[in-house]
């Protein structure tokens, strides 16, 4: 039995949004104030990152294969002077963060992309 495309469109909106869920309850023990925003929800009409109540600027992408560099770009793009951070995570594989080196080291002339995974990331975050 084949989905319509509003069915897949529909499932991928809720699996997206489940992600963005899961990350920012990642957080949490963090930043306690780590939280999706709701109001983004099937209008790009709200600036603001996927998750907020972070030092950095999130966007969360979920996919077959999540273009990190365009997400990326998107975050530097949207961001509001927050370093920006995608944490992605590919069907049936491990998170990931994608950032540019400068997030990790503070220093701004690393502007090298770096890929890491996000437990990884979380761990050193939180060190």
């Amino acid at each position: 039995m084949s989905r319509s495309r509003a069915q897949a469109g529909r499932l991928a909106r809720r699996k997206g949004q489940r992600w963005e869920l899961d990350v920012a309850a990642a957080f949490r023990p963090l930043f306690p104030e780590a939280r999706r925003i709701v109001d983004q929800v099937r209008t790009a009409k709200v600036a603001g990152p996927d998750v907020e109540g972070c030092p950095w600027w999130i966007e969360c992408t979920h996919g077959a294969s999540p273009d990190l560099s365009a997400k990326l770009a998107q975050a530097e793009r949207d961001s509001d002077g927050r370093p920006p951070l995608v944490v992605a995570k590919q069907n049936r594989r491990e998170p990931v963060v994608h950032c540019r080196l400068s997030v990790l080291t503070r220093e701004s002339r690393h502007v090298t992309p770096v890929s890491l995974s996000f437990a990884d990331f979380l761990a050193l975050v939180s060190a």
